[in-house]
């Protein structure tokens, strides 16, 4: 028995929960082990945990030193390590999308080693409140409150409250902030997103019909439904079959 008890302290000592989800709208979804389960309000979050929002999607997670992480719609996140007792550190990465973080004990106990990784960057702290966007070449950070320090390969970056950084490819810009930009940024990654899942279903769809072309460049389809708008001409429905095309229902 008491080896069961010591092999659990164990295993939560390396895998153990460090904080809880405190808000969520919309679906969202952890990577565990290897496992995928969906996240509801009041669930733990564990070091390692590897978190994916979705559309139409706000997830809000309370760590366990009061750090506060909100994850925006289509957001990759992952909490890399954790610790608010022994050697306070909190190394996150952002993957894609946008994080807004408000750091807690850790960020004043130990602000060198309150860190989010992106692509390309590594951001430290000194007791503050910012956003970082990601989104394929571009990376843009807001300071809101304090500092913070943007390290982009060997070059290092200190933004104060009311400044922003903007990666766009190999180029790098330091401003005012500019909250409408970023908001608009956001933005075009959510309808950028949404065209990317839409394309991604057609193609699905378009494979699992039955298809053939024949030489005289006449499409044949049998029992299929391509749900999207398209353009068909010179489509041939076989006998006894049906072909939904956009809105248009040909065939029996």
């Amino acid at each position: 028995m008491r080896f069961f008890i010591l092999l659990f302290f164990i295993v939560y000592d390396i895998f153990g929960s460090v904080g809880s989800v405190t808000l969520l709208k919309g679906k969202a979804t952890i990577l565990r082990e290897g496992v995928v389960y969906n996240i509801h309000e009041n669930d733990r979050i564990n070091k390692k945990d590897r978190i994916d929002t979705y559309k139409n999607t706000k997830l809000r997670i309370r760590l366990d030193d009061e750090t506060i992480v909100t994850l925006g719609k289509n957001t990759k996140y992952e909490i890399e390590s954790y610790s608010d007792v022994k050697n306070p550190h909190l190394s996150m990465k952002l993957f894609e999308g946008l994080a807004n973080i408000v750091s807690g004990k850790i960020g004043k106990m130990a602000q060198k080693k309150f860190i989010l990784k992106t692509k390309t960057a590594i951001i430290g702290i000194r007791g503050t409140h910012w956003k970082t966007f990601v989104w394929k070449n571009i990376e843009n950070s807001v300071c809101l409150k304090g500092e913070i320090v943007i390290k982009v390969n060997a070059k290092i970056y200190h933004l104060v409250k009311g400044n922003m950084l903007l990666r766009r490819g190999l180029r790098i810009h330091r401003f005012k902030t500019n909250m409408s930009y970023f908001n608009k940024q956001v933005q075009k990654n959510i309808l950028q997103t949404k065209k990317r899942i839409e394309s991604s279903m057609l193609r699905q769809d378009i494979k699992k019909s039955q298809i053939n072309t024949q030489k005289n460049n006449k499409i044949f389809l049998k029992n299929s439904q391509i749900k999207s708008n398209v353009e068909a001409k010179k489509i041939t429905i076989q006998k006894n079959a049906k072909a939904n095309i956009g809105n248009i229902e040909v065939g029996k």
